[in-house]
């Protein structure tokens, strides 16, 4: 007679159809409640020498769980986990991660992360300097404005927070101080003093506007145009420190006196036009074609800046 497993029906395999196909999802389902096919018939003499050889072979290999060796249990439990803390790989924590890793974790170069533009991860990586950094830009562009080593040394870690905050600090500096040393000065008999809200307003779109637009705009041109390979943020970086001269010049310019703040202006606005001059330049020169329309390029850029010094000068410290 035909045994009864072999009239049996095949057993279907069913697996979640909303993962892909290389994805076993919850796996296999359990089969039906048909009972499991009996083992055939065998010869007495062969299961006996058949279960001897398996049970020494059992022996042979089955180790109980203390006499396992140490490497496979570190392999079961997870790399740099305690052996004798079962289960402890699940409780490890996750791995940090950072979205710039520094020269001396990383060995050479810094590595920029690919995040989503939109995360906090990508954004970190701009504002990772120091004190240190920060006063060493400072000074590069105050004092060798004339040197065209900024790029040296913002290296591969040009970063948005001194452009920040040189913008607010502007911002502050021209929209109160100036107006605050016009208060001093007021005369009673001409009238209550009245400070112009929208100063600040105008101040933000003029500062950050400059410090973040023009930078940009120019980083289109010379990758579309001029075929230079420049980053954006170096850009933004070097536009952002451009401004820092301002800063102490808005101090000077608290006082009352015309004649002192034209001296302090003057040579701000040229230190300034000096540093984006010989630094902007050796990026533009970085290619053949770059370098085919240099001057007049740089010519726009040092006007530019100068048309916004004069704007600076003339409607905030007037």
């Amino acid at each position: 007679p035909t045994p009864r497993a072999a009239t049996r029906p095949p057993e279907v395999a069913m697996s979640n159809p909303f993962l892909l196909d290389d994805d076993t999802g919850f796996g296999i389902l359990p089969a039906a409640s048909n009972p499991a096919p009996k083992p055939a018939a065998r010869d007495p003499s062969s299961s006996k020498s058949g279960s001897k050889s398996s049970s020494r072979a059992d022996s042979g290999h089955r180790l109980a769980p203390d006499e396992a060796p140490s490497d496979e249990k570190k392999s079961l439990l997870g790399a740099g986990s305690d052996s004798s803390a079962p289960g402890s790989a699940l409780h490890d924590p996750p791995p940090e991660i950072t979205a710039v890793n520094n020269d001396a974790q990383s060995g050479g170069a810094r590595r920029r992360t690919t995040s989503w533009i939109f995360s906090l991860l990508f954004w970190q990586q701009y504002f990772d300097v120091d004190t240190e950094d920060v006063a060493v830009r400072i000074k590069n562009a105050i004092i060798s404005p004339m040197s065209g080593t900024f790029s040296d040394v913002i290296g591969d870690n040009p970063d948005l927070w001194g452009p920040f905050w040189v913008c607010a600090t502007l911002i502050f500096i021209n929209a109160l101080g100036t107006k605050y040393a016009d208060y001093l000065t007021h005369d009673d008999s001409e009238g209550d003093f009245t400070f112009d809200v929208t100063r600040v307003s105008f101040g933000v779109g003029m500062f950050y506007g400059y410090a973040f637009c023009v930078p940009a705009g120019l980083w289109f041109i010379l990758r579309c145009f001029g075929g230079v390979n420049t980053g954006l943020a170096s850009l933004l970086c070097l536009y952002g420190y451009s401004l820092m001269v301002y800063v102490p010049m808005g101090i000077l310019c608290l006082a009352p006196n015309q004649s002192l703040r034209w001296f302090a202006f003057l040579p701000s606005m040229a230190i300034s036009s000096a540093f984006l001059f010989f630094n902007v330049r050796d990026v533009v020169a970085e290619s053949p074609k770059g370098l085919a329309f240099t001057t007049p390029f740089m010519g726009c850029v040092v006007g530019a800046h100068a048309c916004f010094g004069l704007l600076l000068k003339l409607y905030w410290i007037s």
